[in-house]
């Protein structure tokens, strides 16, 4: 990581530690040379990240100056407007500083949440996603929701997260950081609306506000999750399918070929692992296939009542 202070809100980006190395082994010989050869072994070339992504995200696990580095952002600009650049999407490597209790610092994996909001004995209607802080308290969290929804004054905002038991679990502790609570990177949280001071429960969020594109962002109105603390129980195959905006096409016909008994079969057996062709040119090197099984997997675990076909999706975009 490069010797620069970090100020909170400075945009940072990371930079696969591969190409870091060969490019200073490149500047090392221009160095000693003086010449600038861009037919060497050592010329970097584009800016490359290729090897710290799996299926368009960030691979899990990286670890600073062993996997990747930190570089601010007009060292990345620098570099791409001198080398280019191999990625046309770059905000899968954008990372903007946060303020730590003792100094600000970069988060690698910034959790990232989508909010649902789920009345009592009714399904659970999409209405926001965002990336977050591991600083930031479940306070400053229902406060967002609060803002999104446009409550109104002295309504209770209840956030719940559904655990392994199926069970809805609610956040309590409002001093709690994200941190601090345990919340995994990637979570789906519940919102319920608690009326209070005679407020009708039907003027606790301005009902405009759920209508509108603003609301749902690219989600459609209809995209719904059926998923009940106290439903009746989960059966394997009967599995919802989260709608990733303009993926409904998709979802049906995944949810066909799910119930496809030999196909199936063929899947949740491991037999497809022999016979992946990964060497085919033409082919996905097996990550459709891979992405494919991974899914029908959850969607006959009976342990889900929904799941997100986001890697499937990745694979196929």
């Amino acid at each position: 990581m490069m010797n620069v202070d970090i100020t909170k809100g400075d945009l940072w980006y990371i930079l696969s530690l591969n190409w870091w190395t060969k490019w200073e082994e490149f500047v090392d010989s221009v160095s000693k040379s003086g010449m600038v050869d861009e037919t060497s072994e050592e010329y970097p070339g584009k800016v490359d990240n290729s090897d710290i992504l799996c299926d368009g995200k960030l691979k899990e696990n990286l670890l600073l100056e062993n996997d990747i580095t930190l570089i601010p952002r007009n060292v990345w600009k620098l570099f791409v407007d001198f080398y280019g650049c191999t990625h046309s999407d770059i905000s899968v490597f954008e990372r903007r500083a946060i303020q730590a209790p003792k100094s600000a610092e970069i988060e690698i994996y910034p959790p990232h949440y989508s909010f649902y909001l789920n009345p009592p004995n009714s399904s659970a209607t999409f209405l926001f996603e965002g990336t977050y802080c591991k600083f930031q308290t479940i306070r400053e969290l229902k406060l967002i929701v609060a803002q999104h929804l446009k409550a109104a004054p002295g309504v209770n905002v209840h956030l719940s997260i559904h655990n392994e038991q199926n069970e809805f679990e609610e956040l309590e502790d409002e001093d709690a950081t994200i941190e601090e609570a345990n919340l995994e990177r990637e979570k789906v949280i519940f919102v319920h609306l608690e009326p209070r001071n005679g407020i009708r429960s039907d003027v606790c969020v301005n009902s405009s506000r759920l209508k509108s594109n603003e609301s749902i962002g690219s989600q459609p109105e209809s995209q719904m999750l059926s998923l009940h603390g106290s439903g009746p129980p989960l059966v394997p195959g009967v599995c919802g399918l989260n709608n990733l905006g303009n993926t409904c096409f998709m979802n049906s016909a995944l949810q066909c070929m799910s119930n496809v008994p030999a196909l199936t079969s063929y899947f949740l057996s491991g037999k497809w692992k022999s016979e992946l062709n990964i060497r085919n040119p033409l082919g996905s090197q097996g990550r459709i296939a891979t992405a494919y099984a991974d899914l029908i997997k959850q969607l006959w675990s009976g342990t889900r009542a929904y799941a997100v076909p986001r890697e499937f999706k990745v694979c196929i975009s």
